[in-house]
């Protein structure tokens, strides 16, 4: 008997075709295509029973006309945010041990959406640009509050130095110095650990994952922001070798991701698509850089180049409008609020990002470009020594209990300051000159010297970083020693590895600028004392310093163009385009002998499954075929399925896609999301009452990384009737999916996937069309990784939802 009591009928083709396997090996549970949770070792190895009897053959397409504007939203969404529904363990980096979620960046193409498309086309255009100018307000504002509290900061921490020094005694100031920076540490560090875990470190691989089409929980959310910008002040503040150059790229993001989604109503509702969130998170992260470093279009070629996967010509306009927009209202804020022009004078627009270079001399000699690239090469060595090294301290000393992560934030902030005063104690007292007095007065700190003169390595050690740098770029050619520069160089190393994996947002594009333009500050020393003997050749500091920042940023990120496009930016001086070119070039070439770049190896340290636009080395070999890396035995359902059908496939599976056969035979004619099928659950829109179901109008079609776990099908609430209904999915499932034939090369199904920025790519016969498989993210990237597995085996079950 079947489920509505009918006596069972004779199978037609379609279902007996459902009822064996496509392909032999796993079945469809025990294959684990896209899911992300281990199924349960009784659930049922088969397609459903539910689907097995017989139903009415129905044309696939073209779906039955429904009137979609008569529909109107009566009931809330079912999505409402994976940050408040998913429950996800983390591992000691931070990174979902157990759910990663992929997202849909393919442009929806079904009946439902075909005939909403084109209603408030105008509108959704004017509100991309209005979010695009909020996200460069959003930024610029935020960078602003980082600039000034960090410098109010560290002006306080100066005068109760002086105080206690003048009053008490100096070992009484050094100890209130640095307490205050171990209180802000431990601050930052409690509400990282406890708060907002994901706002560790910089978080620019929480963007770059997040723009390669992996969903990360809670890495964007509002409590993450805010303790993102929070934390950043504290740490910064703290004199932790740590810069917010990179927490501002994070911070664009979710500034970005506050505008699109979460929201059940207002402009919120025009984004709610995972292809317009990336758009405004590639604008956010380009709007961070440029905040940081007055450099708009190297933000817009850092996010194309670094930040993003896939990019389109409308996000270069809008990422520039709101990089533009960060840097104006940066500046602004700057001239009124700490320079204090009135809004009745004539406001001088200076000083657009965070990081201020002054006056760069640009002048070099032919005879100086072999030593640059020597420079570039030492660089691009040591920033791969320091990339493993951060990340063996990662792999090695990340403690997995809260209050041991507070705790040694306390114990590193506390040795890096006893470290900073010890090593400042080896330097000299200089005296000022009077331009260097107004000049470099944020920079210059006196410690235990003499009325007008500063300590040379404890200015270098213990100033704010970002005035520091600007020193160190600007200053006059005797200003520093070699032995100083020497010792600030190697304390510099050392503070950064220690500080870069602490439970706090810790951006390493400014430290690794202090430490690359003090290693040119010194070259620029030994080069003028070997050029000597060929006459009175005057050695440019200013540019030696500015090759080895750029070369030390090029050889730890490995960016390129964008790194040179920020530099020239921020100096103002293109003739010094070429050396720049070299100390990009060499610092690459020599660093990528010591493996990836940071950023990538974060990456690899969160088990993040990163997909590169180059087919890996795994996947080069032509006798590999895309069958041989497919998911088999897929679950697949007809355009018209019957409810318990639905049900019983999704709480006995976590796939998130579903092929659509065709009515006659195994092609697939679409493929519909999970998500998708909970909200005509949810809805109740099944064929008997589509017309008035609450669902077509609505967003929730298009929301996901939410709650769509198997357990949600008991809350479902479906009564015995209602599972005997059903559902055309045939209006809302995607039209013309992307396949490949099963004898095709893995390479170009992975060059296939990645180009179209693809979630599921259906493996198909060539000759029949008839579905073999599915390729998912997880697929092609365990091919990657195991070099040596056996052809034609089917890819084992992963706990990564994908």
């Amino acid at each position: 008997m079947t489920s509505d009591g009918a006596a069972p009928t004779t199978p037609n083709e379609d279902e007996l075709a459902l009822r064996e396997p496509l392909v032999g090996g796993a079945t469809a549970i025990e294959s684990g295509y896209d899911s992300d949770v281990d199924v349960p070792a009784d659930a049922s190895a088969s397609v459903p029973e539910a689907r097995r009897e017989e139903e009415p053959t129905t044309p696939a397409t073209p779906p039955r006309r429904v009137n979609f504007r008569g529909f109107t939203a009566r009931t809330q969404s079912l999505y409402l945010g994976t940050e408040r529904t998913l429950s996800t363990q983390t591992t000691d980096s931070g990174a979902p041990e157990d759910a990663v979620e992929s997202l849909d960046f393919a442009d929806v193409d079904s009946h439902w959406a075909r005939r909403a498309r084109g209603r408030g086309v105008f509108s959704k255009v004017s509100a991309k640009w209005i979010v695009a100018a909020f996200i460069g307000v959003g930024v610029g504002t935020i960078a602003f509050l980082i600039d000034v509290s960090v410098l109010y900061a560290y002006r306080g921490r100066g005068k109760l130095f002086e105080v206690c020094r003048r009053r008490v005694h100096l070992a009484l100031a050094m100890f209130a110095y640095g307490g205050v920076g171990v209180a802000l540490a431990a601050i930052a560090g409690a509400l990282t650990t406890y708060v907002a875990p994901r706002a560790k470190g910089a978080g620019v691989h929480y963007v770059m994952a997040m723009l390669n089409g992996i969903y990360i929980p809670k890495a964007f959310d509002a409590s993450t922001l805010w303790v993102k910008a929070v934390a950043t002040i504290a740490a910064v503040s703290s004199g932790l070798m740590i810069g917010p150059e990179g927490p501002l790229v994070h911070v664009g993001a979710a500034i970005a991701m506050q505008f699109t989604h979460g929201a059940s109503s207002g402009m919120a509702d025009l984004f709610q698509s995972d292809l317009d969130r990336s758009d405004f998170i590639s604008a956010g992260a380009a709007a961070g850089i440029a905040a940081a470093f007055g450099a708009p279009i190297g933000g817009v070629l850092f996010s194309l180049e670094e930040a993003s996967t896939f990019w389109r010509e409308s996000t270069t306009r809008r990422a520039l409008f709101s990089a533009s927009i960060a840097t104006f209202v940066l500046a602004l804020a700057r001239a009124v609020f700490l320079e204090g022009s009135a809004a009745s004078e004539h406001t001088q627009m200076k000083n657009p990002g965070l990081l201020r270079v002054g006056d760069f001399d640009s002048t070099y000699f032919l005879i100086e470009l072999p030593f640059y690239a020597a420079l570039a090469g030492t660089c691009g060595v040591i920033s791969g020594i320091v990339t493993k090294s951060i990340i063996f301290v990662s792999t090695n000393y990340t403690p997995q209990r809260n209050e041991r992560r507070l705790a040694q934030v306390v114990l590193v902030s506390l040795a890096c300051v006893v470290m900073f005063f010890g090593v400042a104690a080896a330097g000299k007292c200089v005296t000022e000159t009077p331009g260097e007095v107004s000049r470099w007065s944020e920079a210059s700190i006196r410690l235990w010297c003499a009325e007008g003169e500063y300590a040379d390595l404890g200015s270098i050690l213990l100033g704010n970083k970002n005035d520091v740098i600007a020193w160190v770029l600007g200053s006059p050619a005797k200003a520093h020693t070699l032995h100083a520069l020497l010792l600030s160089f190697a304390t510099t190393l050392i503070s950064l590895i220690m500080a870069a994996n602490l439970f706090v947002p810790a951006g390493l594009f400014m430290p690794t600028i202090l430490w690359g333009s003090l290693l040119g500050r010194a070259a620029a020393i030994v080069v003028e004392h070997s050029l000597s003997p060929l006459g009175d050749l005057r050695v440019n500091p200013h540019a030696y310093a500015l090759v080895g920042a750029t070369a030390a940023l090029a050889g730890t990120f490995r960016a390129t163009i964008s790194v040179v496009i920020i530099v020239l930016e921020g100096v103002g001086k293109s003739a010094f385009l070429f050396p720049l070119l070299i100390a990009v070039a060499g610092a690459n070439l020599a660093s990528r002998l010591f493996g990836a770049s940071l950023y990538e190896e974060q990456l690899v340290r969160s088990k993040i499954p990163f997909l590169h636009a180059k087919p890996p080395k795994a996947l080069l070999d032509d006798s590999i075929t895309a069958f041989d890396v497919c998911a088999r035995d897929v679950v697949a359902f007809k355009a018209i399925e019957k409810v318990s059908a639905i049900e019983e496939a999704l709480a006995q599976t976590t796939h998130n896609g579903f092929p659509i056969l065709s009515a006659k035979g195994k092609r697939v004619i679409g493929v519909i999301l999970r998500k998708q099928l909970l909200v005509l659950l949810s809805r109740r829109a099944f064929v008997e009452n589509l017309v008035h179901a609450p669902v077509l109008n609505s967003s929730a079609m298009e929301e996901g990384h939410d709650d769509d776990s198997s357990s949600i099908i008991a809350r479902l609430g479906l009564t015995d009737v209602e599972r005997e209904r059903r559902c055309d999915l045939g209006v809302f499932m995607a039209l013309s999916p992307a396949s490949i034939a099963a004898d095709a090369r893995a390479r170009d199904a992975y060059v296939l996937f990645t180009r179209l920025s693809l979630r599921h790519l259906c493996v198909v016969d060539a000759a029949t069309g008839a579905i073999r498989g599915i390729i998912t993210r997880h697929d092609l990237f365990d091919a990657a990784e195991s070099v040596d597995r056996s052809l034609h085996h089917s890819v084992s079950s992963s706990s990564i939802l994908l």
